[in-house]
Formats: structure tokens, C-alpha cells, sequence
């Protein structure tokens, strides 16, 4: 069966993480979470006490960092992340990083660095990549394009119940002013701004449990791989 690349895109907390690991799972292709790599910079900058917003610094570094990506079925991301040889996973969320994140994604000569490493990871198609902008930028060319959204207090309530099972304690309104915050830098950016594509297919998914948009987007690329057959 040929094979193509399904890119998701969509804002903090649309589902796009989980949706895209089962789809991966469904259709037996290799998933990336493009995210993850943003969050594994941003956490080593915070570690090495470099400012978000220093690009100067966080391109230097980033250029001298290995990420490496596996597939992990026993934590809720479905992979681990490893920078330099050490696995970081479990600190891709915590607090200071998430907070952090979308200034440091904000920043060009990053984005610059990243994108290339995402679009090597792409060159064999088989790949169903996650993120904010892989439909306009990392891989346009895409044969299945995804925007997956939800409203934000769907979004927060999501994300709230994710990081008090977690056993952080912070509250909703907490969680809705974070994921306004990030929408905002995401969709205001310089370079790469979170957007629809223009030929990207957007599901809703606010009222609509994970399986059933695994088997919404399941189902049209499937049409699109028999189609090109």
C-alpha cells in the first residue's frame, strides 16, 4: 500500500498529541510530535538558565543538541524524548516549560533548525507529524492535511483534568488563561504563526470523544491512500 503523510495541526490542548498516536497506532505509521522538540529546547534553556526570548543563545545550543524521538506505549505521550543521550520525558510538561514554550517556539533561527530536522523525518513519507505549523510550513506538501481544534474552555477543561491527575495543583480559570495566553503568541508569531491551511480539512472536536475523530481522520486518509493507490 502507498504510502503518504498526514500532518495535524491545531492550538495548545486541541488533542492533536493523543489523536495523532492512535491514528499512528490505527494505520501503522511512524508519529512526531513536533511539539516535543520544542519543549525539549525550551527545558534545557530553563535548565541552563538562558532567557526564552535570547535567540542568540537558543539557536547556538540548539545546534549543538541531539533530539531523538522513540515509540514508548507505556507513558500517555506514546514516545520518549531524549536530549544528549538523557531521557527528559517526564519533564517535557512540567510547569516552567509549558509557561515557556511558545516564546521559545517564537523565535526564527530555532524554528529554522527544527523544521530541517522535521523535514528530513519526512522524506520517506509514513509519517504522521503534529504541531502548529507542519500543514503550512514543515511538510505543505502533505497528502492528508488535518486541522484539529475545539473550543478553548473544552481545551482548558482537557488540560485541566491532564494536570490534576498528574497531581498539580492549579485551577481551571488558571488553565484557561495559560491556553489564551499561547493562543495568542502562536497565532501572532513573526514566523510560522499558527494557522489553517488553506487546503487543510478542519475537525471540531469539541464535542466528539478521541476514538471518534481517530476514526474521522482515519477514514479520510484512507480515501486519500486508495484514491492515489
Amino acid at each position: 500500500m502507498k504510502k503518504i503523510n498526514i500532518a495535524i495541526d491545531g492550538p495548545v490542548a486541541s488533542g492533536k498529541t493523543s489523536v495523532a498516536r492512535l491514528l499512528a497506532k490505527k494505520i501503522k505509521y511512524a508519529y512526531i510530535d513536533t511539539g516535543a522538540m520544542y519543549r525539549a529546547i525550551t527545558w534545557k534553556a530553563l535548565t541552563c538558565g538562558i532567557d526564552p526570548l535570547d535567540e542568540e543563545k537558543i539557536s547556538h545550543m540548539a545546534k549543538n543538541t541531539k533530539i531523538e524521538i522513540f515509540p514508548q506505549d507505556n507513558n500517555a505521550s506514546g514516545y520518549e524524548v531524549f536530549l544528549d543521550g538523557t531521557d527528559i520525558t517526564g519533564h517535557l510538561t512540567d510547569p516552567m516549560v509549558r509557561q515557556n514554550v511558545s516564546l521559545v517556539s517564537s523565535i526564527s533561527s530555532l524554528r529554522k533548525i527544527l523544521v530541517e530536522l522535521q523535514q528530513n523525518m519526512a522524506k520517506n513519507k509514513g509519517i504522521i507529524m503534529a504541531g502548529r505549523d507542519i500543514t503550512t510550513v514543515v511538510i505543505p506538501d502533505s497528502e492528508v492535511k488535518i486541522f484539529l481544534t475545539a473550543s478553548r474552555e473544552e481545551r482548558a477543561k482537557r488540560r485541566h483534568a491532564e494536570l490534576l491527575d498528574k497531581g498539580e495543583h492549579i485551577t481551571f480559570n488558571e488553565v484557561l488563561e495559560e491556553i489564551k495566553r499561547r493562543d495568542c503568541i502562536d497565532s501572532t508569531r513573526k514566523d510560522s504563526p499558527l494557522m489553517k491551511a488553506s487546503d487543510a480539512i478542519e475537525v471540531d472536536c469539541t464535542d466528539k470523544n478521541l476514538y471518534e475523530v481517530v476514526e474521522e481522520i482515519f477514514n479520510i486518509s484512507m480515501k486519500v491512500i486508495e484514491r492515489d493507490a
